[in-house]
Parts: structure tokens; C-alpha cells; sequence
């Protein structure tokens, strides 16, 4: 399974004022000064205190029937064998509320609507830690990879 990240990952010295909060007081230091966190900055610095990553965050506003999952048994054909159970195994959906729910790695990956969540994303797949691969979101060979 190909993990998805931000484009660049950097290690930030974070300071908190717990007497503004978590929604004003987070700064990171920049340089030499402390600069005020934004709110995508402030979920990446969640996500990886937690151990989580953004590929893996759910959609639950999405049906999981807009995954085009005969892709994806289609790339395991002949390499593994194919059930109900492996979108879950690979994290393409997970349970929310007693329910499946796409994850965002499932919707880029295999979403048959993709283009209206993510409508400029570019994915970067390594191969056989050799070969890059770069794709454009809205080139379909995405879908024969």
C-alpha cells in the first residue's frame, strides 16, 4: 500500500500559551521568531503526535461505493487473493460510527469522483525504492498503475 504525505515534512519547534488555548496559542518557531501555527499546520503536528497520517484520515461524508474497487482487486490479481474484507485490510475504508467510510488515500487512490475533493493533487509513487513515478491528479493512468 503507498502511504500519501504532504509535500514536505519538517520538524518544528512548537510553543504553546496555555492561557490563549489551543486554538491561538500554538506557535512554531521560525528562524528567529515564533510565528502564530495555522490550522493545516496545527492537524499535521495532531496527526503525527497521534501517530496518524493524513492518508488514513476518513470521509465520512462519502459513500464507500465511490471507491472503484474493481481497480484495485484488479492490481492484486494474481499476487493476492481478493475478498470483502481487503479495502478494511488496507485502509481504504474503516468503521465510523458503525459504518464504512472512505479514507482521503482511498478516495485519491480509487475515488471515481476524485476530482471533486482533491481537485490539484499530485501523487508521487516510488517503485522498488528506483523508480519515481509522478502523476498529475487528473491523468487517468492513474487508474492502470
Amino acid at each position: 500500500m503507498c502511504s500519501l504525505y504532504p509535500t514536505f515534512r519538517l520538524v518544528w519547534k512548537i510553543l504553546w500559551l496555555k492561557s490563549q488555548g489551543i486554538a491561538n496559542g500554538v506557535f512554531v518557531r521560525v528562524g528567529s521568531t515564533n510565528r502564530q501555527a495555522d490550522g493545516p499546520l496545527k492537524a499535521e503536528m495532531r496527526r503525527s503526535a497521534l501517530n496518524l497520517s493524513y492518508d488514513e484520515e476518513l470521509m465520512p461524508e462519502i459513500n464507500p461505493e465511490a471507491l472503484d474497487l474493481r481497480v484495485a482487486s484488479g492490481l492484486f490479481a494474481g499476487l493476492r487473493e481478493w475478498n470483502e474484507s481487503m479495502p478494511e485490510t488496507l485502509r481504504l475504508v474503516l468503521r465510523n460510527q458503525g459504518r464504512l467510510a472512505p479514507t482521503v488515500g482511498g478516495v485519491l487512490l480509487f475515488g471515481i469522483d476524485r476530482e471533486r475533493y482533491f481537485p490539484d493533487v499530485w501523487i508521487c509513487l516510488v517503485l522498488e525504492r528506483v523508480h519515481v513515478v509522478w502523476l498529475r491528479h487528473s491523468d487517468r493512468s492513474i487508474n492502470s498503475l
